[in-house]
Protein backbone atom coordinates (compact mmCIF):
# COMPACT_ATOMS: atom_id res chain seq x y z
CA UNK A 1 0.00 0.00 0.00
CA UNK A 2 1.42 3.20 -0.75
CA UNK A 3 0.73 5.91 2.26
CA UNK A 4 2.09 9.13 0.29
CA UNK A 5 -1.37 8.77 -2.26
CA UNK A 6 -3.27 11.78 -1.29
CA UNK A 7 -7.05 12.15 -2.28
CA UNK A 8 -6.21 15.34 -3.96
CA UNK A 9 -3.12 16.68 -5.43
CA UNK A 10 -1.31 19.00 -3.19
CA UNK A 11 -0.37 22.79 -3.59
CA UNK A 12 2.76 24.02 -3.40
CA UNK A 13 2.95 24.97 -0.29
CA UNK A 14 3.69 22.40 2.28
CA UNK A 15 1.90 18.95 2.86
CA UNK A 16 1.14 20.01 6.46
CA UNK A 17 -0.54 22.98 5.58
CA UNK A 18 -3.13 21.08 3.34
CA UNK A 19 -6.48 19.50 5.17
CA UNK A 20 -6.56 16.65 4.23
CA UNK A 21 -2.99 15.86 5.79
CA UNK A 22 -4.76 14.82 9.10
CA UNK A 23 -6.02 11.87 7.37
CA UNK A 24 -2.51 10.48 6.66
CA UNK A 25 -0.32 12.14 9.13
CA UNK A 26 -0.15 8.89 11.81
CA UNK A 27 0.92 7.34 9.08
CA UNK A 28 4.10 9.29 7.91
CA UNK A 29 6.56 7.24 9.80
CA UNK A 30 10.43 6.00 9.17
CA UNK A 31 9.29 2.86 8.39
CA UNK A 32 6.53 3.51 5.69
CA UNK A 33 9.43 6.37 4.02
CA UNK A 34 11.68 3.77 4.18
CA UNK A 35 9.11 1.04 2.44
CA UNK A 36 8.53 3.91 -0.17
CA UNK A 37 12.18 4.99 -1.20
CA UNK A 38 12.43 0.96 -1.63
CA UNK A 39 9.34 0.54 -3.51
CA UNK A 40 10.64 3.74 -5.84
CA UNK A 41 14.55 3.45 -6.23
CA UNK A 42 14.07 6.42 -8.92
CA UNK A 43 12.80 8.55 -5.60
CA UNK A 44 15.07 7.19 -3.87
CA UNK A 45 18.20 8.16 -6.41
CA UNK A 46 16.93 11.40 -7.16
CA UNK A 47 17.03 12.52 -3.03
CA UNK A 48 20.75 10.67 -2.67
CA UNK A 49 22.33 12.50 -5.62
CA UNK A 50 20.12 16.30 -4.11
CA UNK A 51 21.84 14.90 -0.48
CA UNK A 52 25.17 14.78 -2.22
CA UNK A 53 25.12 18.00 -4.09
CA UNK A 54 24.26 19.79 -0.61
CA UNK A 55 27.02 18.26 1.17
CA UNK A 56 29.61 18.82 -1.39
CA UNK A 57 28.07 22.86 -1.01
CA UNK A 58 29.14 22.85 2.41
CA UNK A 59 27.59 26.37 2.70
CA UNK A 60 24.03 27.36 2.32
CA UNK A 61 23.61 29.47 -0.86
CA UNK A 62 21.46 31.65 0.51
CA UNK A 63 24.12 32.79 3.14
CA UNK A 64 27.31 35.34 3.21
CA UNK A 65 29.99 34.72 5.63
CA UNK A 66 30.38 38.71 6.56
CA UNK A 67 28.52 40.32 9.14
CA UNK A 68 25.72 42.64 8.19
CA UNK A 69 27.82 46.02 9.22
CA UNK A 70 30.49 45.35 6.83
CA UNK A 71 29.30 47.02 3.96
CA UNK A 72 29.60 44.08 1.48
CA UNK A 73 26.74 42.72 -0.17
CA UNK A 74 24.08 39.99 0.52
CA UNK A 75 25.43 36.26 0.38
CA UNK A 76 29.37 37.60 -0.03
CA UNK A 77 31.53 34.73 0.53
CA UNK A 78 35.19 34.91 2.41
CA UNK A 79 36.79 32.13 0.88
CA UNK A 80 40.50 32.93 0.91
CA UNK A 81 41.23 30.61 3.59
CA UNK A 82 38.19 28.07 2.87
CA UNK A 83 39.99 25.48 1.47
CA UNK A 84 38.05 23.14 2.33
CA UNK A 85 34.82 24.15 1.11
CA UNK A 86 37.01 25.22 -2.14
CA UNK A 87 37.88 21.57 -2.26
CA UNK A 88 34.30 20.58 -1.12
CA UNK A 89 32.32 22.15 -3.72
CA UNK A 90 35.55 20.90 -6.73
CA UNK A 91 34.77 17.05 -5.69
CA UNK A 92 31.46 17.51 -5.97
CA UNK A 93 29.10 14.41 -5.64
CA UNK A 94 32.46 12.27 -5.77
CA UNK A 95 32.98 13.66 -1.86
CA UNK A 96 30.89 11.46 -0.32
CA UNK A 97 31.98 8.06 -1.78
CA UNK A 98 35.51 9.41 -1.33
CA UNK A 99 34.63 9.51 2.32
CA UNK A 100 32.96 6.20 2.04
CA UNK A 101 35.93 4.67 0.58
CA UNK A 102 38.39 6.35 3.20
CA UNK A 103 36.22 4.80 6.18
CA UNK A 104 36.32 1.55 4.66
CA UNK A 105 39.95 2.18 4.13
CA UNK A 106 41.05 3.43 7.84
CA UNK A 107 38.85 0.61 9.21
CA UNK A 108 41.88 -2.07 7.28
CA UNK A 109 44.53 0.16 8.15
CA UNK A 110 43.63 0.65 11.86
CA UNK A 111 43.76 -3.65 12.32
CA UNK A 112 47.29 -2.99 10.96
CA UNK A 113 48.31 -0.24 13.38
CA UNK A 114 48.66 -2.44 16.46
CA UNK A 115 52.70 -1.79 16.96
CA UNK A 116 52.13 2.32 16.67
CA UNK A 117 49.56 3.22 18.92
CA UNK A 118 49.46 6.97 18.10
CA UNK A 119 49.10 6.48 14.56
CA UNK A 120 45.73 3.91 15.09
CA UNK A 121 44.55 6.34 17.47
CA UNK A 122 44.38 9.25 14.59
CA UNK A 123 43.04 6.49 11.95
CA UNK A 124 40.60 5.11 14.84
CA UNK A 125 39.28 8.90 15.44
CA UNK A 126 39.17 9.20 11.52
CA UNK A 127 37.14 5.95 11.40
CA UNK A 128 34.58 7.75 13.79
CA UNK A 129 33.96 10.94 11.76
CA UNK A 130 33.40 8.94 8.94
CA UNK A 131 30.92 7.21 10.68
CA UNK A 132 29.60 10.86 11.47
CA UNK A 133 29.31 11.72 8.10
CA UNK A 134 26.83 8.56 7.45
CA UNK A 135 24.68 8.90 10.46
CA UNK A 136 24.12 12.23 9.59
CA UNK A 137 23.77 11.97 5.82
CA UNK A 138 21.42 8.91 6.10
CA UNK A 139 19.19 10.87 9.04
CA UNK A 140 19.04 14.17 7.32
CA UNK A 141 19.17 13.83 3.38
CA UNK A 142 16.29 10.66 3.70
CA UNK A 143 14.81 12.15 7.58
CA UNK A 144 14.26 15.65 6.80
CA UNK A 145 14.89 16.46 3.17
CA UNK A 146 14.52 20.18 3.88
CA UNK A 147 17.45 22.51 4.11
CA UNK A 148 19.57 19.50 3.72
CA UNK A 149 23.34 21.98 3.48
CA UNK A 150 22.56 23.27 7.11
CA UNK A 151 21.08 19.94 8.53
CA UNK A 152 24.13 18.57 6.75
CA UNK A 153 26.88 20.64 8.98
CA UNK A 154 28.24 18.45 11.49
CA UNK A 155 28.50 15.93 9.10
CA UNK A 156 29.96 18.26 6.54
CA UNK A 157 32.79 19.41 9.56
CA UNK A 158 33.18 15.86 10.38
CA UNK A 159 34.50 15.31 6.61
CA UNK A 160 36.97 18.06 6.68
CA UNK A 161 38.13 16.21 10.03
CA UNK A 162 38.64 13.31 8.46
CA UNK A 163 40.72 14.32 6.23
CA UNK A 164 42.79 16.42 7.80
CA UNK A 165 43.57 13.48 10.20
CA UNK A 166 44.41 11.09 8.07
CA UNK A 167 46.67 13.14 6.80
CA UNK A 168 48.05 13.35 9.95
CA UNK A 169 48.34 9.64 10.09
CA UNK A 170 50.21 9.18 6.95
CA UNK A 171 52.47 12.35 7.25
CA UNK A 172 52.93 13.03 11.36
CA UNK A 173 53.71 9.48 12.71
CA UNK A 174 57.18 8.16 12.60
CA UNK A 175 56.89 4.46 11.75
CA UNK A 176 57.26 2.52 15.40
CA UNK A 177 60.00 0.47 14.18
CA UNK A 178 61.82 3.32 13.29
CA UNK A 179 61.12 4.74 16.94
CA UNK A 180 62.65 1.12 18.40
CA UNK A 181 65.49 1.31 16.13
CA UNK A 182 66.33 4.68 17.42
CA UNK A 183 66.10 3.32 21.41
CA UNK A 184 67.92 0.53 20.77
CA UNK A 185 71.04 2.82 18.74
CA UNK A 186 70.33 5.07 21.89
CA UNK A 187 71.12 2.13 24.24
CA UNK A 188 74.02 0.88 22.38
CA UNK A 189 76.04 4.29 22.16
CA UNK A 190 75.13 4.50 25.74
CA UNK A 191 76.62 1.45 26.98
CA UNK A 192 79.51 2.08 24.69
CA UNK A 193 80.32 5.49 26.18
CA UNK A 194 83.01 5.63 29.06
CA UNK A 195 81.23 6.12 32.29
CA UNK A 196 82.09 9.55 34.37
CA UNK A 197 84.54 9.32 37.29
CA UNK A 198 82.94 10.80 40.17
CA UNK A 199 84.48 13.63 41.98
CA UNK A 200 85.35 12.01 45.10
CA UNK A 201 87.20 8.65 43.61
CA UNK A 202 89.20 11.41 41.78
CA UNK A 203 90.41 13.39 44.83
CA UNK A 204 90.97 10.15 47.00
Amino acid sequence: MNYFQCPRKWSGSTPEKDPQFSEIANKMTYGNIAGYLVEHPGVATSITLGGMDAFAAAHPDYLGSYPATTGHPAGTLESRLALYSDFSRASGRALIPGLLALGVFGFFWYRRLRDNPRRAAFVAVMVCMIGVVVAQFASAVYGEAIEDTKHLVYGVFAGGLAIVLTAAAAFCCPPDTEERSGERSGDRHARHKAPVPRVADTIG
